[in-house]
């Protein structure tokens, strides 16, 4: 049964798996083996505590050491970066969607300098602009010119100019600004952008007046202008009229005459580039019908183009096409492409690739791992904006030795840096400072081993920056340590367990073949994981230390099963729900299932159940919504609901004395949900008398996705988390950890960065 607990919780990690033949054992009601008590271990696995204060919620602060190299921002779309500007200093100003440069609240323009990333001197002067800027130059007198940016709606934009403190209106525009560039003392701002009462798609600023382009402005967006060394200027774009002029997306202007260079079976020119007096040009073009599986970049032969080597391609669902280059740059080295192409002159490569004398060769290979949402346009997609937001890579300038290359990236060439790095020669830098935040998040918080240690089952490329090919990592202080290999690749692993002994277990699902199989791995003293026991029928969604301090695990859904770990096999216990068990929670000789099953064996029981030692009994009335998550404690179980459509629905209810409250209500502290949102929980953490709530909750009011419960009051733990969902909570005496698709934590002035996990510290 799909569930957002599932899909937020499931991911695909790299190993061999092995096998146990081994056999599932079924424990009778007479089997002592049921007896949640039974067993040599019987009350010798005391579950790992923590002292948590009063006032939890408001009495700590946010660590802030959990951040990442490069650029990040507020939950939802991936921050970029969508412009590059050289300093004559040799620092670079960098802009585009982000909110942070490493720890440093930087709204979406920061600078660059050497290996660090810092916040720019002007940044307080400028008006807010919720969605960034687009384009940024630096004119011969210092000043720094930008363009805003709008994704969607009318696209309404500024261009302002900021100088020594002053910030000056330079003219209003629809659509988007691409390019600005200084030639000489004039200013050019080139793209989809309509200047209000004045020229389109290329607009001129000479002293404080706009104007058009000699002859007329072109019938299409013009998206690049290079000034060559004879001192001609060449434009390309998406038009085929400009000055007055016929040309197919690339045209001359050379004293005030233009000339045609036409680009054929083109659909758009995005950027121009001189290589030893050689004219390039890249985009989405295949130039004629013997190219079509491989262009994208062009140089200029006599009067004609040729496909420069055997250029970039890309494969796709419906085969081989040309790839998309976004930017040309000439350094020291050669020529460097970026944009969208899985192939340079047939090789692999990852959307960066190097020319020179030799032909191309593919640098910057391999990724990094993102917890924001990409819409993934590649560029050669109709409408000419997306041109702005054409994906991983997006622009590059070369900046003293080092291109510095920006877009939606995460990394390159086993380095993660958010949304900006540097390149030098084939090698590729971080710019700015890695903290102890994740290229990736969480799955899974729990707490095990002699000594209690923090464990995290991670879905992540790099920890704290440094690279990562495990599935599990121990948090020691601010530093990750890996803890198990990674998991096989035919499983999908979203729950972790640690017994006493520090020996690790994960609930998986093979989904090979028509009817998924749950299978427990193991792995001890770090090794590899090892299947115990027979695979079972159903997916495996829940897995928890029992009354035992063995591992239990909720399986299947028709029927469901709940199990238990023994050495080397699986033991079934009594009782088939119909329905899936999505969560389990135990408390000394307590054991609590729930899910969205509504019969065990011939008994009606409505999603939750009490095992009593033999059989499984009902809470109450039960749950009229599915089970999301768990806690049991002394003598009280809490439960948390998916939101199916139900208005009597228990959003976080808990049981105690026969009775069944509801927790998350306005009167209580939890306000209503944000206009198309819904509060659910997904994870639980029960200390003593203290609850820890996590989810996907936006209350309309403020206080985000993760709650305190004490004194029978809901609050936001430091204002709340800003993300996508938090999925995983565990505590110690001093300290609450998250982890999940985490941005931000706190609240207004308060806010900082938190990549993929978060760390509340308590009292201080």
């Amino acid at each position: 049964m799909p569930t957002r607990a599932l899909l937020a919780s499931t991911f695909l990690f790299l190993l061999a798996c092995g096998d146990d033949d081994a056999p599932v054992r079924d424990a009778g009601p007479d089997d002592d083996a049921a007896t949640p008590d039974a067993g040599a271990d019987a009350g010798a696995r005391a579950a790992c505590s923590a002292e948590l204060p009063d006032e939890l919620a408001t009495r700590g602060r946010w660590d802030e050491g959990f951040t990442i190299a490069g650029v990040t921002g507020l939950d939802g779309y991936t921050p970029v970066l969508r412009d590059v500007a050289a300093a004559p200093d040799g620092s670079a100003i960098v802009v585009g969607y982000f909110r942070w440069a490493g720890a440093t609240r930087a709204l979406g323009i920061a600078r660059v300098e050497g290996d660090a990333l810092v916040a720019w001197e002007g940044a307080d002067d400028l008006a807010p602009t919720p969605e960034g800027y687009a384009a940024v130059a630096i004119a011969p007198d210092g000043a720094v010119v930008l363009a805003t940016y709008q994704r969607g709606g009318t696209r309404e934009g500024r261009i302002v100019r900021w100088r020594d403190g002053e910030v000056d209106e330079l003219g209003r525009f629809t659509g988007n600004v691409r390019v600005l560039r200084f030639v000489g003392e004039r200013l050019y701002a080139l793209g989809t952008l309509a200047i209000v009462d004045g020229p389109r798609h290329v607009a001129i600023l000479d002293g404080e007046v706009w104007e058009g382009l000699p002859g007329g402005d072109p019938d299409g967006p013009v998206f690049d202008l290079l000034e060559r060394a004879d001192g001609s200027l060449v434009l390309g774009g998406e038009f085929m009229r400009i000055g007055g002029t016929a040309a197919e997306r690339v045209a001359a202007l050379d004293e005030g005459i233009w000339s045609a260079l036409d680009v054929p079976a083109s659909l758009r020119v995005i950027t121009l580039a001189e290589h030893e007096g050689t004219l390039l040009a890249g985009g989405v073009f295949v130039l004629d019908e013997a190219n079509r599986e491989s262009a994208g970049v062009a140089r200029r032969v006599g009067d004609t183009w040729e496909r420069l080597g055997g250029g970039v391609s890309l494969g796709t669902a419906l085969g081989d096409a040309s790839g998309v280059v976004a930017e040309l740059v000439v350094d020291a080295h050669g020529v460097l492409a970026i944009g969208c192409f899985d192939r340079a002159d047939g090789e692999p490569a990852s959307g960066v690739a190097r020319w020179s004398d030799d032909g191309w060769r593919a640098i910057a290979t391999g990724g990094a791992g993102g917890l924001w949402f990409t819409e993934g346009a590649c560029g050669f997609e109709l409408p000419p904006e997306v041109v702005f937001e054409m994906g991983p890579v997006q622009r590059a300038t070369l900046v003293g030795e080092r291109v510095i290359v920006g877009g939606e990236l995460a990394g390159r060439g086993g380095v993660a840096s958010q949304s900006v790095l540097a390149i030098v020669g084939d090698e590729v830098e971080a710019v700015g400072a890695a903290g102890a935040g994740l290229s990736g998040q969480v799955v899974d918080l729990v707490r095990g081993g002699p000594a209690c240690a923090v464990h995290a089952l991670v879905s992540a490329t790099h920890l704290g920056g440094t690279p990562f090919d495990g599935s599990v990592a121990t948090l020691e202080g601010s530093t990750w340590r890996s803890a198990a290999p990674a998991l096989p690749t035919d499983v999908q692993c979203g729950r972790l367990a640690v017994d006493v002994d520090g020996r690790m277990f994960v609930a998986c699902t093979r989904w090979a073949g028509e009817t998924p199989r749950a299978v427990v791995l193991r792995s001890e003293d770090g090794g590899a994981w090892r299947a115990i026991g027979e695979e079972l029928v159903g997916p495996a969604f829940a897995i928890e230390l029992g009354p035992d301090g063995r591992p239990w695990i909720g399986v299947g859904s028709e029927p469901g099963r709940v199990a238990r770990v023994l050495d080397d096999t699986v033991e079934l216990l009594p009782g088939a729900f119909e329905g899936p068990i999505l969560a389990l929670a135990a408390h000394g000789t307590d054991v609590v299932v729930g899910g969205g099953f509504l019969r065990i064996d011939d008994r009606e029981l409505a999603r939750i159940a009490r095992w009593d030692g033999a059989t499984w009994q009902p809470l109450g009335d039960g749950s009229s919504a599915t089970i999301s998550a768990l806690a049991v404690g002394e003598g009280v179980v809490y439960a948390a609901t998916h939101d199916e459509g139900d208005p009597s629905r228990r959003v976080l209810g808990r049981f105690a004395d026969g009775t069944w409250t509801e927790l998350a209500t306005p009167e209580r502290g939890l306000g209503a949900p944000l206009e198309g949102t819904s509060h659910t929980f997904t994870a639980l953490e029960l200390q003593g008398d203290t609850l820890i709530a996590v989810g996907y909750v936006w209350p309309a009011d403020g206080g985000r996705n993760v709650y305190v419960y004490q004194d029978d009051r809901l609050r936001a733990l430091g204002g709340g988390v800003g993300a996508l969902s938090v999925d995983a909570v565990v505590t110690t005496d001093d300290a609450v950890i998250l982890g999940g698709a985490i941005a931000e934590v706190g609240a207004g002035d308060a806010t900082r960065p938190s990549i993929g996990v978060a760390r509340w510290l308590v009292g201080e």
